[in-house]
């Protein structure tokens, strides 16, 4: 029974996303939601979940709202302040290699794509929980705080 239920939630998940990205009610599309959140979902098991349930943990939905949040925020910031440091030729790049407290692969996902996402900073590699991360400062920045702002913006609401 349980099984059935993994099969369920995802199924009705991918047909959310699939009306939310086609809008549109009309009988083929409804048709091609169906065939492609079954076929996904079938293809999904041994990847997302197993017999015994998903093979990560759930991120509560409020937690993620503030996250989204204050990602946006930081994007915006970032933006302002690289370009201003563009103008001036006051930054460097600094290659640092930021080992993360967590250990889910969703959530490291989650960070390495945030830290891309944020103007100024590319995550390059992910080794497990570490990543290494590319940034630019300016002259006076060390490395640490690039470690502790990554630390700070990013992790610190998964932990």
């Amino acid at each position: 029974m349980k099984n059935v239920l993994i099969h369920y939630k995802l199924f009705l998940t991918l047909m959310f996303f699939w009306l939310m990205l086609n809008m549109s009610m009309n009988p083929i599309n409804l048709a091609g939601g169906v065939a492609v959140g079954a076929f996904v979902t079938l293809l999904s098991k041994g990847i997302l979940y197993n017999e015994n349930g998903y093979w990560y943990k759930p991120i509560r939905v409020g937690r993620l709202i503030v996250y989204l949040l204050r990602l946006i925020g930081e994007i915006f910031k970032s933006s302002v302040s690289y370009i201003a440091r563009i103008i001036k030729k006051d930054s460097i790049p600094i290659v640092v290699q930021v080992e993360l407290r967590v250990d889910d692969p969703l959530v490291i996902s989650i960070i390495a794509n945030s830290i891309t996402l944020t103007p100024g900073t590319i995550t390059v590699d992910v080794d497990e929980n570490k990543l290494t991360v590319i940034s630019l400062k300016d002259i006076n920045s060390s490395r640490e705080s690039v470690i502790d702002e990554i630390h700070e913006k990013f992790e610190s609401y998964f932990i």
